[in-house]
């Protein structure tokens, strides 16, 4: 998929510290930077391996309701 190529030659750098953890067996890594059509990707990304699962475009509303 495209979004999904574009992330991960716009996150190629990513690391562990740069990457938001929470209690799950998945990290999120949210970049503001990295826009599609001016909305945020929010990646998720194997704990284990650092590989990409997917990507997710979330809309402005969609942020503020979560």
């Amino acid at each position: 998929h495209e979004i999904v190529s574009f992330a991960k030659r716009k996150f190629s750098e990513i690391t562990k510290e740069q990457i938001e953890t929470y209690s799950d067996e998945f990290q999120y890594k949210m970049d503001c930077r990295g826009q599609i059509d001016g909305h945020p990707l929010v990646m998720r990304i194997d704990k284990y391996t650092g590989n990409i699962c997917n990507v997710v475009l979330f809309t402005k509303a969609e942020l503020e309701r979560k």
